[in-house]
């Protein structure tokens, strides 16, 4: 039979080991470096890569207008560190300008008439490298983007670019 101080102290340990474990994730010591076993390598062209896992996820909500006044969607297309803005802060977070361009305007029946355009959007990335599961609100604390502008194309003597078929342009 076990004595009945040792299964209060194994109880007592448990308890402990369960508070230790089920804390939020900001009162536990952050992890400095993605955990290895989340590492997926591929070698293309004799160079390896390692992929550590995802770190942070952000948005911009899909209604979100832009200077001009259009919604900001179809940023995809093309998505770029703006040269020279990339830099580790102090506290271990990130900071940075992203260039999106997207390819054309937005969806309806047919091509609009979509003047060409890039987007600057600043972000911070505060890595998150733990292994237990954030909430969608906590997520989102990992990569915070701020709206800055959108610069429009133009072409010769300052005439907007367009969306449409160089034909169709050109007869309008």
């Amino acid at each position: 039979m076990i004595p009945v101080a040792r299964v209060l102290i194994v109880v007592a340990l448990l308890v402990q080991a369960k508070a230790l474990l089920g804390r939020p994730f900001s009162s536990r010591s952050p992890r400095t470096e993605p955990d290895p076993s989340f590492a997926v390598s591929v070698t293309l062209g004799g160079k390896q890569y390692v992929n550590k896992g995802l770190v942070g996820f952000g948005l911009i909500p899909s209604n979100f207008t832009e200077s001009t006044g259009d919604t900001i969607g179809g940023i995809g297309s093309a998505i770029a560190l703006k040269r020279g803005s990339f830099a580790k802060n102090a506290d271990g977070t990130y900071k940075g300008t992203i260039i999106a361009q997207p390819d054309r305007g937005f969806n309806l029946d047919g091509t609009i008439d979509y003047q060409g355009r890039q987007h600057e959007i600043d972000f911070v990335l505060s890595p998150y490298y733990d292994d237990d599961n954030l909430s969608f609100e906590d997520g989102l604390q990992t990569l915070k983007l701020t709206y800055r502008n959108t610069l429009l194309y133009t072409e010769r003597e300052s005439r907007k670019t367009t969306g449409w078929t160089r034909a169709r342009q050109r007869a309008n």
